[in-house]
Order: structure tokens, then sequence, then C-alpha cells
């Protein structure tokens, strides 16, 4: 079972984010990782890119799933942006 986390713990989170960026993220990640939630450990992985879910989520967040990489394709945008 995930160890408690506290409402001061998690505003400490937010701003350590908020200050640090994706860095800091990473970080907070871990340390949510090392408390049992294993929600960290996927966050992770898309913040530093270095998992294949991670990486996936980056290009599904950046529109590289919109476009045509079919063979014989345009390889252009599949739908209007």
């Amino acid at each position: 079972m995930p160890a408690a986390i506290t409402t001061t713990q998690i505003q400490k989170y937010i701003n350590d984010v908020k200050t640090g960026g994706v860095t800091a993220a990473v970080q907070v990640y871990q340390q949510l990782l090392d408390k049992g939630y294993n929600y960290g450990g996927w966050a992770k992985g898309v913040a530093e890119g270095s998992t294949i879910t991670g990486r996936e989520a980056l290009d599904f967040l950046t529109g590289g799933h919109l476009r045509d990489s079919r063979p014989g394709g345009n390889h252009g945008w599949l739908f209007a942006r």
C-alpha cells in the first residue's frame, strides 16, 4: 500500500514543479514512485521520454499520432488541425 501524502507535501510538489520545471517533475515522480505510487513511474517515463510508453505519450502530445506514416502515404496530417 502506498505511503500517505499530506496536503503540505502535495503543495510542495506543486511548487517544486512550478519553479523547477521538468527536472523537478522527474524528481517528484521518483519520490511518488518511492512512496509506492506506481503512477510516478509512468509519469517519470513521460517526463524523461525514457520508456516506450513515455515516448509514445510524448509523440501523442506533440501530434505525431496524427501524421500519415502508412506505406505510400503522403506523410501529411490525417486530420485537419
